[in-house]
């Protein structure tokens, strides 16, 4: 409460000393995809306000004060889900915009548990929050922010109809190129440092394998178990997402004589980088 306290009291300051403000309304998202999907429907009708910008974790990140007053002027907030910054801040949040409409995007979905953290013979288990990285999801989903925001702005209704119906047979054409790609892929299985491909995975019949152990970065024990199955399996590639720390996973190259590819799952251009992933995996 203190923290929300001092945001508040640095907001007003902010609020004092613009002397421009934009005529657009203001929509709130929590990661940078979001911000492609509710333009891909609304266009530029709405100013986007990215809870988690670009280069920041969105399991770590705390909002700054001029993120928390757009929060003001926000009358819509699409919460992915079940990310560590939600999970942290969208409590405080609500509370304090209770005239702000939250949308939960993975409500209703066929989300995936997975273990979170071990206590003694058992785990704790979490749902996995990469939803956007599934084109099937983010097709499913996506019917949610078209009534939203048709809603919010009635007299717009039919045009964002018409962007999101093109949204939709955009994402159609992408599912049916990554389904071809996949189909050719020689090796369908693939170790990457942080699991954010689990429903990527699922969708399209790879074996994700993970270096993190229970959300930690691996021990030389659990690294051994790792370089051996992927010499077994014949992986030659480790997937690490660009911010990460690259030792641990250039040690496992080394061990099987493999190469890393970085990944940005939290890229703005959504279709982009679900192409660039996708080449990425069935590409020898």
């Amino acid at each position: 409460m203190k923290k929300l306290l001092i945001f508040a009291a640095i907001a007003l300051l902010f609020s004092a000393c613009r002397t421009q403000k934009s005529d657009k309304e203001t929509i709130t998202v929590s990661i940078l995809p979001q911000k492609y999907f509710i333009e891909a429907i609304a266009g530029n009708d709405f100013d986007i306000n990215v809870m988690v910008p670009s280069g920041a974790s969105p399991a770590s990140y705390e909002p700054s004060p001029e993120q928390m007053l757009k929060l003001q002027s926000s009358p819509l907030y699409f919460r992915i889900g079940h990310i560590g910054f939600e999970k942290a801040w969208m409590k405080n949040i609500s509370s304090n915009h209770p005239g702000m409409k939250i949308i939960d995007l993975s409500e209703g979905l066929d989300l995936i548990e997975i273990p979170t953290e071990k206590h003694g013979d058992h785990y704790h288990y979490g749902v996995d929050p990469h939803i956007w990285l599934s084109p099937k999801l983010v097709k499913e989903f996506s019917p949610r922010i078209l009534a939203a925001l048709s809603k919010l702005k009635t007299e717009n209704s039919k045009h964002y109809q018409n962007n999101y119906e093109k949204f939709i047979s955009r994402i159609d054409s992408l599912d049916a190129q990554i389904k071809e790609w996949s189909a050719k892929a020689h090796n369908k299985s693939f170790l990457i440092f942080h699991p954010v491909l689990t429903y990527y995975a699922r969708d399209y019949g790879y074996e994700q394998i993970p270096l993190e152990v229970d959300g930690k970065e691996p021990g030389l024990k659990h690294m051994k178990k790792i370089a051996d199955m992927a010499q077994q399996k014949n992986i030659h590639k480790i997937l690490v997402q660009k911010e990460f720390d690259m030792r641990n996973a250039n040690v496992t190259a080394d061990q099987i004589g493999g190469r890393i590819i970085q990944i940005d799952p939290l890229s703005e251009n959504w279709p982009e980088n679900i192409i660039d992933i996708s080449k990425k995996l069935t590409q020898e």
